[in-house]
């Protein structure tokens, strides 16, 4: 994926997370599926990382990255914990849309010829372009996730 298709897709990312504000907010706190996170919770674990990528990857990108590499856990259970806290639906997703629209700007910094350069992450390399894809595949897995549990709740 190239610069302007990475950028349009974290963007569209954020608008189809901005949708959810109409969502009826007793689904927003249901779990998906048996044990398993809620919307709420998703979008905070979503917030969580793309928070975790402006502070420890983003201003990293042309030196090296600092040794700070969390387990799920230690950003999954604060994303939940957060998300439980009495946060209201319109927060979490303000909160969310805030935090991918710095990351979206940080990343139109980026000239495209650099999104090729090779990053190493601990003992792996990867180019910043495969880096961010992940980043949003990780994302379409969480939103075909949420929108197949609405479909399945409007039935």
């Amino acid at each position: 994926m190239n610069k302007s298709e990475l950028l349009t897709e974290q963007f569209n990312f954020a608008q189809w997370v901005e949708s959810l504000k109409d969502l009826d907010e007793k689904l927003w706190f249901q779990p998906i599926e048996s044990e398993s996170w809620s919307i709420a919770e998703i979008i905070s674990h979503l917030q969580m990382w793309d928070q975790f990528v402006l502070e420890h990857r983003v201003p990293y990108l042309f030196t090296v990255f600092p040794d700070v590499n969390p387990t799920d856990e230690e950003v999954n259970l604060p994303a939940s914990q957060y998300a439980l806290s009495g946060v209201t639906q319109k927060q979490l997703i303000d909160g969310f849309c805030l935090t991918r629209t710095k990351l979206i700007e940080e990343l139109e910094k980026i000239a495209e010829h650099d999104f090729q350069k090779v990053l190493k992450l601990g003992h792996k390399e990867i180019t910043i372009s495969a880096y961010f894809n992940y980043l949003i595949e990780h994302d379409l897995h969480h939103k075909q996730q949420i929108s197949a549990f609405i479909h399945a709740c409007d039935e």
